[in-house]
């Protein structure tokens, strides 16, 4: 297992920027003032209480997190063809990383040991989704360098093939997105009468 994150150097990194992101946007949760804390209060009560009462309307959602989720996979695959690249990646994917740790404080936080099992249920999706824009970052981290060291250290790289497999990354990534959010928003929702 060491072995093997010796050799994906770039991999370990990136896995260790996640872990220790993550963890500081938990508590980080501690510092917001007031007005953000009300705000984010209201959003889960406000989804929780659609929820009970059946007015939790899939279609509209449904464009709502396809766009969302589409333009974000697309722009982390493009910036990967670029050489300045590498710092804009991670500051996007940082920024859903905190987005997902203050989802998930605020959320256990508001409906406490009793809504556990909602909590996990609606957190499945996002980590799902947490984990494809991983597997999508760590490829276009990759092609950046690729790139880099084609441009500027003069190394000879078969370029129209690793292009070909970038741009299987984005189709796996595009789909898998997809079939996630089509779950988060039609099938986990009928699930929540039975756990709420």
């Amino acid at each position: 297992m060491i072995s093997f994150f010796k050799k994906n150097k770039i991999l370990s990194l990136l896995l260790s920027i996640t872990i220790f992101s993550f963890i500081m946007g938990i508590f980080l949760t501690a510092f917001f003032d007031k007005q953000i804390n009300e705000e984010i209060t209201n959003n889960i009560t406000k989804l929780v209480n659609q929820i009970e009462m059946g007015r939790y309307y899939s279609h509209l959602n449904l464009f709502r997190e396809i766009k969302f989720n589409t333009i974000y996979i697309l722009f982390l695959w493009l910036i990967g063809i670029s050489i300045i690249g590498i710092p804009i990646l991670i500051c996007l994917y940082l920024v859903r990383l905190f987005t997902v740790s203050f989802e998930m404080v605020f959320l256990i936080k508001n409906i406490k040991v009793a809504g556990l099992l909602f909590s996990i249920f609606y957190m499945i999706p996002k980590f799902v989704n947490l984990i494809i824009c991983f597997f999508l970052l760590n490829h276009s981290v990759r092609f950046s360098i690729i790139l880099i060291k084609m441009i500027f250290f003069k190394k000879n790289y078969n370029l129209s093939l690793i292009m070909k497999r970038y741009g299987i990354v984005f189709l796996l990534s595009e789909l898998s997105t997809l079939l996630i959010t089509l779950i988060e928003i039609f099938l986990i929702p009928k699930l929540f009468p039975f756990i709420i």
